[in-house]
């Protein structure tokens, strides 16, 4: 088993980043080849580990960044965003919009692991923990745990006991389920740290 290898099946085990059950990456062993947004010399490594595993050609053509996510976030169309995600909020865009402006310039912690990964039960309940202890301000995009139909219904004990009206009612933190306007998020002016599965943001 050569290096590579050893990193797509231990580092990245617990997010399922490289997972021939995930649709995107058993439907693509019929194609020619794979296009991806994003730039050779900015992900080798793992550029290398889709190639290795699909024994197919993968062409870089990115970074491909939609016009909107250029604009500053007090200027971008909502109606645009939800279209070009093609899915719908738990809640309003605009009120996570109206909860960032809330916040302090650069205080808030963006965590989201990516539509297709996720992170084990254990580590959710660590991350949610560790969150409520330093008191800092979080948007959390949240889906069931490693194990889980990721589309499924999200359960309270995968967090602690309260956790999330916890931080509802002190401010602390929104924790959005399923999807949230991300280019707004992470463009906005209180967003400081992103928390992320390391793909292309």
């Amino acid at each position: 088993m050569n290096r590579r290898r050893r990193l797509s099946s231990t580092k990245f085990k617990g997010l399922y980043l490289f997972s021939a059950n995930q649709p995107q990456i058993s439907g693509s062993t019929k194609s020619f080849g794979w296009l991806c947004n994003t730039v050779e010399e900015i992900e080798p490594l793992g550029l290398d580990i889709l190639r290795d595993n699909l024994k197919l050609p993968v062409w870089c053509i990115g970074p491909l960044i939609p016009t909107e996510a250029l604009k500053n976030s007090s200027t971008l169309d909502l109606k645009v965003s939800r279209q070009r995600a093609g899915k719908e909020l738990c809640f309003s865009a605009e009120k996570c919009l109206e909860w960032l402006d809330s916040q302090g310039l650069n205080s808030v912690i963006y965590i989201s692991f990516g539509s297709q990964n996720t992170i084990s039960a254990t580590q959710m309940m660590e991350l949610a923990v560790g969150l409520e202890e330093i008191g800092k301000p979080f948007v959390w995009v949240i889906r069931p745990p490693v194990g889980f139909d990721l589309k499924g219904v999200f359960k309270a004990e995968w967090l602690p006991d309260g956790f999330e009206e916890r931080m509802s009612k002190r401010k602390q933190g929104l924790l959005v389920h399923n999807w949230a306007p991300q280019l707004e998020i992470l463009s906005h002016k209180s967003t400081g740290f992103f928390v992320s599965h390391c793909g292309w943001n």
